[in-house]
């Protein structure tokens, strides 16, 4: 019986599996990164959702104002709480802009364009708001 030292090929197999484990972990880091991004955007536009629906409310109210049904206090209170959630808007948007330009190497080009429409098309969802108000 002959025996062949294999070595070299057992060394080329690990260092190969190895090399892919490292390139997985790569793809699972960027999926990571990308769902966060995500849920990040996905808060937002709940935000922007529920400052509409307050919009709504405010209109509302200010259409039905009549001699014996003013509500001053009450129109007064939820202008103040959409001026906050406006603030607090702006803040989260630039917060995912940065979160955006902070990964911007780390991902591809596809990936960073996708990243920066998002934010866009919220920026855009925002200043909607503004108007509406």
């Amino acid at each position: 019986m002959n025996s062949r030292d294999r070595t070299a090929e057992f060394f080329a197999v690990v260092s190969s599996l190895q090399g892919r484990q490292a390139s997985a972990k790569v793809v699972l880091s960027r999926k990571h990164q990308h769902s966060e991004f995500s849920h990040i955007a996905k808060r937002i536009a709940s935000d922007i959702g529920n400052t509409f629906a307050k919009l709504e409310k405010l209109t509302m109210l200010a259409k039905r104002r009549s001699l014996f049904d003013d509500r001053p206090v009450e129109i007064q209170e939820l202008t103040l709480i959409i001026k906050e959630d406006i603030a607090a808007l702006n803040k989260q948007i630039a917060q995912l802009q940065q979160f955006v330009k902070n990964k911007r190497g780390h991902n591809g080009v596809q990936l960073q364009a996708h990243s920066s429409s998002v934010v866009v098309s919220l920026q855009i969802e925002k200043k909607r708001v503004d108007k509406f108000r």
